[in-house]
């Protein structure tokens, strides 16, 4: 073999561990999330392990449409807090105490044109308006 082929085998070589090297370590290690504080905690979502599975229905009543906080969570003060975004930029968790201090003092522009992340408009003809979200609110 030449000196000049040794050469050129040895920079493909070097070239192809460097690529399966990066290629490993970006598919293998991801770096976690870090919890917020408005994380859902794992007792407050302890109600989701008694949902019923999926019976073919666009829409469900949910615990009879009754609240699962207690009276003791009851609280006449205002407070807003936010999730921060998902790794695909999606809204996660929201909790309000909405009062008239909370609600925008100004009116508020259209928001026809807007879409957040995964926004995706689709009509159903099981449903009477023909949208399921029809523009859900994470605080209404």
């Amino acid at each position: 073999m030449s000196k000049h082929t040794k050469l050129l085998y040895g920079w493909l070589l070097a070239i192809l561990f460097l690529f399966s090297s990066c290629l490993n370590s970006t598919s293998s290690q991801r770096t976690p999330i870090p919890p917020s504080e408005s994380d859902v905690s794992e007792s407050s979502a302890s109600w989701q392990k008694d949902l019923l599975p999926y019976a073919g229905k666009p829409n469900v009543s949910v615990h009879g449409g009754l609240p699962f906080f207690t009276p003791d969570e009851i609280s006449t003060e205002d407070f807003e807090k936010y999730g921060d975004l998902d790794e695909f930029g999606r809204c996660t968790a929201a909790f309000a105490n909405i009062c008239p201090d909370t609600m925008p003092q100004e009116e508020r522009e259209s928001i026809g044109a807007v879409k957040p992340t995964g926004w995706h408009t689709v009509k159903y003809d099981l449903i009477s308006d023909q949208y399921l979200y029809n523009r859900c609110h994470l605080i209404g």
